[in-house]
């Protein structure tokens, strides 16, 4: 399933499974992003955005953009560009890689790859990875990011890095993988700006539950008290928020809107 987002800021939904070395993360449903159909004036650029964290450590790391802009050659002429770019010095790997492709110290590494026509990747539409280099307390971890690109966006689809520093992973590894959140056992619904969060089939859960704005910011958190549980978002102002119940190595987030 496919989600077609028309807003100009994104930060990603998303299901952690872990275990030792590799942590894997899928977006779900797979996100799209597109690049805007017009420009606000001339010589102005539009774009759309999305954000994730590749370690789930509330920092984030890396964005994609889709971006329509204008250049000026005797008058004005639309361009159009889809990018990775990086976050807090780090890197992305120039190139297109498929499944099984070693991401590692063999890559040429920098701070933003252009994956639109013409750029590092094949022409769209066409699905692949793209190398990242999460650089943490002075440590390097490896990792990849899934997209599937078309003339006028691209899909996110998921992403993992291996977390022994140093170390490559492959195009689409995610072995080794247990603890898997199981996405049907929650339930997150606002009712009247009340946050409900319900755990389902009498599974009462440990853990915490925090709530974040767009910009990463921790706005809120509480520790899991059952199966019901509530927070009164009445007093928070209009936008949107991403919701992450975290049980032991095990995440999941959702988005709410605040109308």
């Amino acid at each position: 399933m496919k989600t077609l987002i028309y807003t100009s800021l994104l930060i990603a939904l998303f299901a952690i499974t872990t275990k030792s070395q590799i942590v894997y993360t899928d977006v779900d449903p797979d996100t799209t992003i597109v690049i805007p159909s017009t420009v606000p004036c001339d010589g102005c650029d539009s774009s759309h955005y999305y954000y994730f964290d590749l370690n789930h450590d509330d920092t984030l790391d890396f964005y994609l953009i889709a971006k329509h802009y204008q250049i000026y050659e005797g008058g004005w002429y639309d361009q159009y560009l889809t990018w990775l770019a990086t976050l807090n010095n780090n890197k992305s790997a120039w190139g297109y890689h498929v499944e099984n492709d070693t991401i590692g110290d063999n890559l040429y590494w920098q701070g933003h790859t252009d994956i639109s026509q013409g750029g590092a990747w094949p022409l769209p539409p066409c699905e692949g990875y793209a190398g990242l280099k999460l650089i943490k307390n002075n440590q390097i971890y490896y990792g990849w990011v899934r997209m599937e690109l078309f003339n006028w966006g691209i899909i996110i689809k998921d992403y993992a890095f291996n977390s022994e520093a140093e170390l490559p992973i492959l195009g689409g590894q995610i072995t080794g993988l247990e603890n898997v959140f199981d996405t049907s056992n929650v339930n997150i619904y606002l009712n009247q700006n009340i946050l409900n969060v319900d755990f389902i089939n009498n599974s009462i859960y440990s853990g915490t539950i925090t709530i974040y704005n767009v910009s990463g910011q921790q706005i809120k958190n509480i520790n899991i008290s059952g199966n019901h549980n509530i927070i009164d978002m009445s007093n928070f102002n209009t936008g949107t928020y991403i919701i992450k119940v975290d049980n032991n190595n095990s995440v999941y987030s959702k988005s709410i809107i605040i109308e």
